[in-house]
């Protein structure tokens, strides 16, 4: 498995707060499938509220307690207040995140591929990240879990993910070209 395109298009991987889906990871809770289940495609204070429960689920605890952290959580659901979405586009994409299942081609992976997950997911348990590492070729794999972060484990410490992430990118980059 290379990404979609031939061997030579793929050079590495990043893989964020996700699953292999199946019988052997960790689903989200249930709850977490409701939280579009009072969505409005006619009434934007629905909207809202859902929006408000589901940035909730995307953020670890207390992130609204830290400095800036309300007004970011303000700003998220602005901005998925923007994009377009239908109630039927939302039921179909809590329906295939359920019925996802790549556990079983994990090994088929030929590129680098950082894994990162947050310590405080309420999603998709770090278990999941752990679980996709494990399945893949050991010298390919590299699993960071990101002490404190939510789902969205880019918004807790957004520097120091860039940073993580370019360097992932720039090695294997490097790596790439002088084979």
């Amino acid at each position: 498995m290379n990404g979609g395109g031939g061997p030579q298009q793929v050079k590495s991987l990043i893989l964020g707060g996700t699953t292999h889906g199946g019988q052997t990871s960790i689903p989200p809770p249930s709850s977490f499938f409701r939280v579009f289940s009072d969505w409005d495609d006619a009434s934007q204070e629905a909207q809202r509220s859902c929006l408000e429960g589901f940035i909730g689920y995307m953020l670890p605890p207390h992130f609204r307690d830290r400095p800036g952290g309300e007004a970011m959580y303000k700003i998220m659901v602005n901005k998925m207040l923007e994009t377009s979405k239908t109630k039927d586009g939302l039921a179909m994409q809590t329906a295939a995140l359920s019925r996802f299942d790549m556990s079983g081609r994990l090994g088929e992976v030929r590129s680098p591929a950082l894994i990162v997950h947050g310590s405080e997911d309420k999603v998709l348990d770090p278990a999941n990240g752990v679980s996709i590492a494990t399945n893949m070729d050991p010298s390919l794999a590299r699993l960071e879990v990101l002490p404190g972060a939510g789902h969205f484990w880019w918004a807790q410490n957004p520097i120091k993910t860039a940073a993580l992430l370019v360097d992932f990118l720039i090695e294997n980059d490097e790596q790439n070209d002088g084979a």
